[in-house]
């Protein structure tokens, strides 16, 4: 049975789409298309953007996608049926992570404050591997989970140096804060 694609209109149409993190470079993907177009084309059913197969939309992705890392979204042209249609992502995660900042942001200066330590260098470098190393994870899981990418080698390396030098700050001012108290 063969199907007449041109007859299908040529219009530009919003789609919705729901993203589930399964792991980390696997997401199953769950279209909804929008009023206009269930009207526009009562043919196009929801059963039919219900789950889309990984690999074809990965190429569809890197051919067609544009990504916008300010405005924390992600849009793509996918063709089907001989229509345009518009694919957005929201982040709806990124104000967890810049939560998580501000957060590790107050811990750290509090802590200076309470303990009263001259090793500000310390502070300041436990608090830079802390921010580089959220940084890396939220590049990774936000900026490039649609493209199904694990971490490159130098995101490894960045992610791995950091989090050695977040233990070696947080040994130092313990080894501080305790050296203080004997003294006492």
């Amino acid at each position: 049975m063969q199907s007449d694609f041109t007859s299908y209109p040529k219009e530009s149409h919003q789609l919705w789409i729901r993203f589930q993190h399964n792991t980390l470079t696997n997401d199953m993907l769950q279209f909804m298309v929008d009023n206009k177009q269930s009207i526009t084309n009562p043919h196009l059913k929801w059963d039919q953007y219900q789950i889309v197969n990984q690999d074809v939309y990965t190429d569809e992705i890197n051919n067609n996608m544009k990504a916008n890392a300010i405005k924390s979204k992600k849009q793509l042209v996918y063709s089907r049926f001989n229509l345009l249609l518009t694919i957005e992502k929201q982040h709806t995660n990124a104000p967890v992570y810049h939560a998580l900042i501000l957060l590790f942001i107050g811990v750290v200066l509090i802590y200076v404050l309470i303990t009263k330590t001259n090793r500000y260098h310390y502070a300041s470098m436990g608090l830079c591997s802390g921010l580089l190393c959220i940084l890396v994870i939220y590049h990774n899981f936000m900026i490039n989970d649609l493209y199904d990418k694990p971490l490159t080698t130098l995101e490894y390396w960045i992610f791995g140096l950091f989090t050695v030098i977040f233990i070696v700050f947080w040994l130092n001012v313990w080894s501080v804060s305790k050296l203080n108290k004997l003294e006492k």
